[in-house]
């Protein structure tokens, strides 16, 4: 009979467990995330900004770029998007057609994680707030890039 008890405690406790997660990936927030940055670490020559803009409760709009004098050389758009509460992060370049999803695997109040292990790469994103600036890392493999960004006066 103890052990029955037993049993149904941890059952009601691994539910509810669940359904905390599945509530605080729902109701995620990235405000912090919401400006005009310029890339700090750029370089020589180049200048990199992103932007990103709230849509709704569901969908923050992001724009990367990068320019050398005044030509763009590089530039895609990113969406972090939530559906039956889960959140991705989705990359469309601008050559291409198809949008690269990854999966939110970690979250605080300041940063997330969010990865695709079937990208080339990359194959895991990271962005965290640190003080005033905004750090974003891009992993694979043996291949990462570090981005710091400060806010635009714009």
């Amino acid at each position: 009979m103890r052990i029955l008890i037993f049993l149904s405690i941890c059952l009601i406790y691994s539910c509810n467990n669940k359904q905390n997660t599945a509530i605080a990936e729902s109701t995620a927030n990235f405000d912090w995330l919401v400006n005009k940055w310029q890339r700090s670490n750029d370089k020589e020559g180049q200048s990199t900004f992103e932007n990103w803009d709230k849509t709704n409760d569901s969908l923050y709009i992001g724009m990367s770029y990068t320019l050398q004098g005044a030509d763009t050389i590089f530039k895609e758009n990113v969406q972090l998007i939530r559906a039956r509460s889960q959140w991705s992060y989705n990359v469309l370049l601008s050559e291409a057609d198809e949008v690269v999803s990854f999966v939110l695997t970690q979250m605080s109040d300041t940063s997330f994680i969010c990865e695709n292990t079937y990208n080339e790469f990359p194959k895991k994103i990271l962005y965290q707030m640190r003080g005033d600036s905004l750090y974003a890392n891009v992993s694979g493999g043996e291949h990462v890039i570090d981005y710091w960004f400060g806010k635009t006066l714009k």
